[in-house]
Order: C-alpha cells, then sequence, then structure tokens
C-alpha cells in the first residue's frame, strides 16, 4: 500500500473526567489518614488505661538482667556477621 492508500483510523474519543469527585475523594481520604491518628492519640490519653505496660516492664527488666559488657561485645560481633560489605 502507498501512503495516498492508507486507510485513516477514527479519532479517539475522549470522555471528560469527574475531576471534582476525584479531588473530593482524595482529600476526603487524606482528611480521615490524617485525623485517625490524632483522634485515637488524644482518646487514649483519656479514657483507655495502658495495660500493656506491665508486660512492656516485665520484658524489659528481664532482657536487661542479663546485660553485661561481654555480653554487648558478642552482640555486636553478631551484629558485623549481618553487614553487607
Amino acid at each position: 500500500m502507498t501512503a495516498a492508500h492508507k486507510p485513516r483510523l477514527p479519532e479517539l474519543e475522549t470522555v471528560p473526567k469527574p475531576i471534582v469527585l476525584l479531588e473530593t475523594a482524595a482529600l476526603t481520604s487524606l482528611a480521615v489518614a490524617v485525623s485517625f491518628p490524632l483522634s485515637v492519640r488524644v482518646d487514649r490519653g483519656k479514657h483507655v488505661p495502658r495495660p500493656d505496660r506491665q508486660l512492656r516492664l516485665g520484658v524489659r527488666t528481664r532482657i536487661h538482667e542479663f546485660a553485661s559488657p561481654a555480653l554487648t561485645r558478642v552482640m555486636i560481633a553478631i551484629s558485623f556477621l549481618g553487614e553487607t560489605v
């Protein structure tokens, strides 16, 4: 076929995007994502006791019972084994 006989393709149809809807959804989800952690933090400080505090303190105390300079050197040596060169 020559260039003169080449069939023309129809033009692509364009559909207007619902920009207002997309922007509203994006801004709403951003507002919810930002406000949720803040509201939980404020609410937690006022009403909810920290039942895990004793557990965390117990675990931390138990771990610190094993602390010694020799064990620290061993752990540093183990850390170097995983270091990338």
